[in-house]
């Protein structure tokens, strides 16, 4: 039997039957704020099955977050368009097509998604809402009171602490502020008869940046708490001489002078008299709440000012006359 061979060559054609395929669906990526523009954030890679232009593989975004990043169509290299800011976009998503290029037939084309994450890093000082706190304690406090917070804000989220800025000896002796939450308080009892008023200065800090300093202004406030007592008379000068030749009924004969150091005068001058006993001062001190008052001869106005009372047809007899002159007080009492 006779055989012959002959070779038969036979080219199949691709014909363009397989779409793109991502190396997985979904991406995660981050990236931290404050980057450069046009860092890379990571490389897509789709595969195509078929051949020459059936198999070529190209990328490209398809929805409104390409205002954020770009891809390099043919490598699958993408990049970001802007400087991310934390603060502003924590995350967003954005959809990538690859697509294949036949010369002839249908095109395919397949998605992933991609989820950018962006970090958040310390570039945000810690800022106060105000520059200037004003606040007010009554004076003779208990130690260790409260006073008033103040709060900062850092758009970061980072734990902030709290102190004073440089403060003088007087000021840390009076105050303090609680580092985890601006608290101030005061240590010790406070006397607006001293000072009436403090100022000192905060700041926070989130452990690497730190907050321009506020100024904090605390105001004593007035408690009754002083004695009033007499300018004139007083123990070196309590005698006064009239001369009825120069003197008109109708004048006062001295003005009555009081020192009060409390802010808030509440004190009421009562006049007593009384001709004999009065002499004996030891009588007056021991007697002082039992004494009566006497109005028929002299009197006080609302100035404190001395009169000859000669409305009832009395007349200013020469003689020594002895007055005593009580200062009384109404003290306030903080509930």
């Amino acid at each position: 039997m006779l055989t012959s061979f002959y070779k038969l060559i036979i080219n199949i054609l691709d014909n363009n039957d397989n779409s793109p395929k991502f190396d997985q669906h979904i991406y995660y990526v981050d990236i931290q704020e404050n980057n450069f523009i046009n860092t890379t954030l990571l490389q897509i890679f789709a595969n195509d099955s078929d051949l020459n232009d059936n198999g070529r593989v190209t990328y490209e975004l398809n929805n409104e977050n390409n205002k954020y990043v770009w891809i390099d169509s043919r490598t699958g290299m993408v990049r970001a368009k802007i400087q991310f800011d934390y603060e502003e976009m924590k995350n967003f998503s954005f959809i990538v097509t690859a697509l294949d290029h036949p010369r002839n037939g249908q095109q395919f084309k397949t998605t992933a998604t991609v989820f950018v994450n962006i970090i958040d890093q310390n570039d945000n000082f810690p800022e106060f809402p105000k520059p200037t706190y004003e606040f007010s304690i009554y004076e003779n406090n208990d130690p260790h009171i409260y006073i008033g917070q103040v709060t900062a804000v850092d758009a970061d989220g980072q734990l902030l602490t709290y102190n004073l800025d440089n403060p003088s000896n007087e000021i840390s002796s009076l105050f303090y502020i609680s580092s985890s939450d601006g608290t101030i308080y005061a240590q010790n009892s406070l006397d607006r008869e001293q000072s009436d008023q403090y100022i000192f200065y905060i700041i926070a800090s989130d452990g690497f940046h730190t907050s321009p300093r506020i100024k904090i202004q605390i105001k004593v406030l007035d408690l009754n708490d002083e004695t009033p007592r007499f300018i004139f008379p007083n123990n070196n000068n309590d005698t006064l001489i009239i001369d009825r030749a120069y003197w008109n009924m109708n004048d006062y004969i001295c003005q009555i002078e009081i020192q009060d150091n409390d802010q808030i005068q509440t004190h009421t001058l009562l006049l007593i008299y009384s001709s004999d006993q009065l002499k004996n001062y030891d009588y007056l001190i021991k007697q002082k709440n039992t004494i009566e008052f006497d109005s028929e001869n002299f009197f006080l106005d609302q100035q404190n000012r001395l009169f000859f009372n000669a409305t009832n047809g009395t007349i200013l007899n020469e003689g020594v006359y002895y007055l005593a002159f009580k200062v009384c007080m109404k003290v306030n009492i903080k509930v």
